[in-house]
């Protein structure tokens, strides 16, 4: 008799493919893997716990944002394949029997699928070893990947880790804390960081519009779904070269969203210092938003950042080279929508500069070739 197709097999060959009919059981495996470590966390985590704690995060943080801690072990996630909760449930989602064997093989093929065990010749192992782990939502709340903090040399690779791309899970595509933002009325901004640990910082010192993008450069899907919940994105970010680096690569990928009344505001903190370090470094709550404060209302406009940018990248002198200048906003202006207030305020500045002076102005000829740009 020919045998019918196993869930295995149909897993296996599948494995770099998005199919529908994976999402459901890979979904339930990752919600398993992160009761998992939050179990372990709790429980029997002790480095955890005290490196969670040793950074200020108060027990309703933990909660809110489901930390968890994976054991430093390559192969005790990989026998929760065994465990009976787990067998149930993702017999459950995949709809049909398998055997023993085959159950066993299609829970650790569904880790490796989800992003959470890793393969290579010496066999397969949890790619969050020793770590502190922040689940990864998306926006119907459910757990499509994992990012973790390494807290001692017992973990392997980079300081932070995140989970690798899946059927369900896209770096570029999701945000961290968008889940918590509210769908149902705008807010007056979205704060947008660089990382996990800032957003759940900010969260707890009442900050609870921070997101934060996973490791990758902020797009322009990210930004135009960002601007769903406001008509203002506050990006801060860190004072070191990938901080600087991350606000240009921001701010260039913003213009076509700037439609209506969408602002952009840029905080660039001091060198050495994030939203924990600032945040941290007071007594009390009110005392650190104050000290953090300081720094958001010394923001700059998208519009002044695009004008320091221009002068900066193409080494030009304001009230020398003006005219190469406005050549260079005129092309921010034509990639946004011709509604965008922004565009507006540039057309303005550049109205009334050329105005004085002329001189440098003269290539460039008027505001009617401004507005032949829209």
């Amino acid at each position: 008799m020919v045998c019918k197709v196993k869930m295995t097999d149909y897993v296996i060959v599948n494995k770099n493919t998005s199919n529908v009919a994976l999402k459901l059981p890979i979904l339930t495996a990752l919600k398993l893997t992160s009761e998992y470590y939050q179990y372990h966390f709790k429980n029997r985590a002790p480095d955890g716990i005290n490196y969670i704690k040793s950074r200020g995060f108060n027990e309703e943080t933990i909660d809110k944002f489901q930390l968890g801690y994976s054991p430093s072990s390559f192969t005790q996630l990989l026998a929760q394949s065994k465990n009976a909760v787990w067998r149930d449930k993702v017999k459950k989602s995949i709809g049909y029997s398998l055997n023993d064997d085959e159950l066993t093989e299609t829970i650790k093929v569904l880790l490796e699928l989800g992003g959470v065990v890793k393969s290579n010749e010496k066999g397969s192992f949890d790619r969050f070893k020793g770590r502190v782990i922040f689940p990864i939502f998306d926006l119907d709340n459910n757990i499509v990947s994992f990012g973790g903090r390494k807290i001692n040399d017992e973990a392997y690779g980079p300081k932070y880790l995140n989970g690798s791309d899946s059927p369900v899970f896209h770096k570029n595509e999701v945000i961290f804390g968008e889940h918590l933002l509210n769908r149902l009325q705008k807010v007056d901004r979205v704060l947008v960081t660089e990382g996990y640990m800032d957003v759940a910082t900010l969260h707890q010192f009442r900050y609870e519009t921070a997101v934060a993008t996973m490791g990758t450069s902020i797009n322009e899907n990210q930004i135009e779904r960002l601007f769903q919940y406001t008509d203002c994105l506050h990006f801060c970010f860190d004072g070191d070269e990938a901080g600087i680096k991350a606000s240009k690569r921001a701010v260039k990928q913003s213009r076509a969203a700037l439609s209506g009344n969408r602002k952009i505001v840029i905080t660039i903190l001091p060198d050495g210092e994030d939203p924990d370090s600032i945040l941290r470094s007071e007594d009390t709550v009110d005392e650190a938003r104050d000290a953090f404060n300081i720094h958001l209302n010394n923001s700059i406009s998208i519009e002044n950042y695009l004008l320091n940018l221009t002068l900066d990248e193409l080494n030009l002198k304001w009230g020398q080279d003006n005219q190469y200048v406005f050549a260079s906003l005129l092309n921010d202006v034509v990639k946004m929508p011709t509604d965008s207030m922004i565009a507006n305020k540039i057309k303005q500045f550049i109205k009334i500069e050329s105005h004085r002076s002329a001189q440098e102005f003269e290539n460039i000829n008027s505001l009617e070739l401004v507005q032949s740009f829209r």
